[in-house]
């Protein structure tokens, strides 16, 4: 995810995302909303995903992001990692400038068929002065 994020190639990242993925925010962002009482993340699905990575692919100059999983539950076909991630975004508008996002998240991955999958972003909390991934989308 790394690499296809900071790449910005959304078919690497659509690659690493499960066709049953889905994206839980935290409970400040669900609640957070400036959409006249529209739930943004209803149904949110790979399909959402994807459409959301090609506006945030689309507005930007550079990604760097950073994650730090450390293993929370290890099956044969099921990992669970605790992630602190952070997340800069140079966007392309002028003048450029850069935002940043962090937070802590977990991350169910899932072997299906012989590739690894993100098959649940369940986003835990946010870190001081930074908005979550979830904001971001």
């Amino acid at each position: 995810m790394t690499v296809a994020l900071e790449s910005r190639k959304s078919a690497n990242y659509e690659g690493a995302i499960s066709e049953s993925f889905v994206f839980s925010p935290t409970q400040e962002d669900s609640l957070d909303q400036a959409f006249d009482g529209t739930n943004v993340y209803d149904d949110w699905n790979k399909t959402v995903e994807m459409d959301v990575l090609g506006l945030l692919i689309g507005d930007a100059q550079t990604i760097d992001v950073e994650f730090s999983p450390s293993v929370v539950i290890n099956q044969n076909t099921f990992v669970r990692y605790s992630v602190e991630y952070e997340l800069a975004v140079v966007n392309v508008a002028t003048p450029t400038d850069t935002t940043h996002y962090g937070g802590l998240a977990e991350f169910d991955i899932r072997l299906e068929g012989y590739d690894w999958r993100l098959t649940y972003w369940n986003e835990i909390d946010s870190v001081p002065d930074r908005p979550t991934w979830g904001y971001l989308k």
